[in-house]
């Protein structure tokens, strides 16, 4: 079993006004054993939340290329 232990997200190729046309990430998982899976919690429940994350800065990219 595997838990997300970090998450990076870095901005690039920038809008006149600042805000960024790319944005990259990078997940850092580690291994645990089952007998610790209690103390990280449900994956699937960490999941749906990156899962909506990205989500919502998609549909804030969409925006932002649609009013520009």
């Amino acid at each position: 079993m595997y838990v997300i232990s970090k998450v990076s997200e870095t901005g690039s190729i920038f809008f006149a006004d600042g805000t960024p046309r790319k944005i990259d990430f990078t997940l850092s998982l580690t291994r645990v054993d089952e007998s610790l899976a209690a103390l990280y919690g449900d994956i699937g429940k960490q999941a749906e939340s990156l899962i909506g994350k990205a989500g919502s800065m998609a549909t804030k990219f969409t925006g932002m290329t649609e009013a520009g």
